[in-house]
């Protein structure tokens, strides 16, 4: 698979997403988000959300497979 990080996405797309998400717009745009407004973001709440979930997820899983449940042997 040949890497695609360094190819632009097409302009008609971008100006798409500007046009119908403002949160896309003050995340994609250079100055749309001052530092103390990114931790309150909303995109950047769910992001964060997703990630701790993950962590309790797994969390779950390894307490599960060190301390078997006495209740389901």
């Amino acid at each position: 698979m040949k890497p695609r990080i360094d190819i632009p996405v097409d302009k008609k797309i971008v100006d798409t997403l500007l046009k119908k998400f403002p949160d896309f717009e003050r995340a994609y745009n250079e100055n749309g988000l001052t530092p103390a407004e990114f931790g309150t973001f909303g995109c950047t709440r769910r992001i964060l959300r997703q990630f701790i979930a993950a962590c309790a997820e797994m969390n779950a899983l390894v307490r599960d497979i060190i301390l078997l449940n006495p209740d389901t042997e």
